[in-house]
């Protein structure tokens, strides 16, 4: 008697989901950073980078990024005051924590911060030269200010930038871009940000959320990489991956 046989039914090919990056938040702002983080993870946001900006939040930054896996930046921000020893103890905590993987947020901020202009450029001038020392990347902030940062950041001519949330037009982007630098697109879209977008090739590009600031969470930054993804004619999916190459040869994670 013949036994019938019975074939495997060939499995159906999975989609995998992209892994989405969010290159700019503010971890030690929220309530429950863990809880908050795990969410994020759980949506599909792999790398994050928190980032600092004065002594307080260096401190938390550094045990939030030991204490949950992600990845951070420290720095004194244009809106900070930099005591004597600041840039001593940001080269210490990047030497000996391997979570952080660069110097941020630093910059010029000629809109909203009350620190004296020529301060600002002496602090940012002064985090340049240790991001040149020890060979490590910067996130900027230039809020009213990208004219003067690009001026300053010229004379670090090893000094690779991601610029945060930024704010320039078309040439100013790809100025940047031919000197090697990222940009980063936050949750606020506009009519000029989505030109730079479609004009900036998507090896220079970062995405972010800048939460709790502006959005509510590192999961927001789907919909930046929806919006993005729209402007440039690409698939979200390949958008994810190149931004994660991105990242990480900037960051070297």
């Amino acid at each position: 008697m013949e036994q019938s046989v019975q074939y495997m039914e060939k499995p159906k090919e999975l989609k995998l989901q992209p892994e989405f990056s969010d290159s700019h938040c503010h971890p030690d702002i929220f309530k429950d950073p863990g809880k908050m983080l795990h969410e994020a993870r759980q949506s599909g946001v792999g790398t994050i980078i928190g980032a600092g900006g004065n002594t307080d939040s260096n401190n938390a930054i550094v045990e939030i990024c030991e204490a949950n896996g992600i990845f951070g930046v420290i720095g004194i921000d244009p809106s900070s005051n930099c005591k004597e020893d600041s840039i001593k103890t940001i080269e210490e905590k990047i030497k000996t924590h391997s979570k952080i993987i660069g110097i941020g947020e630093i910059g010029l901020d000629f809109v909203k911060s009350s620190i004296e202009e020529n301060m600002q450029k002496s602090v940012f001038s002064s985090q340049l030269e240790l991001a040149e020392r020890l060979g490590v990347p910067v996130v900027i902030h230039s809020r009213g200010a990208i004219g003067a940062v690009t001026e300053i950041l010229q004379g670090y001519k090893s000094v690779r930038a991601m610029f945060h949330f930024f704010e320039g037009d078309e040439d100013a982007a790809m100025s940047l871009a031919s000197k090697g630098h990222v940009i980063s697109f936050p949750p606020a879209k506009s009519t000029k940000r989505m030109r730079v977008a479609k004009a900036l090739p998507v090896k220079h590009i970062a995405i972010e959320t800048d939460s709790p600031v502006v959005g509510e969470s590192p999961s927001d930054v789907i919909t930046v990489f929806e919006s993005i993804s729209e402007a440039k004619n690409i698939n979200v999916e390949e958008l994810a991956d190149t931004v994660i190459d991105n990242l990480r040869e900037l960051f070297y994670i």
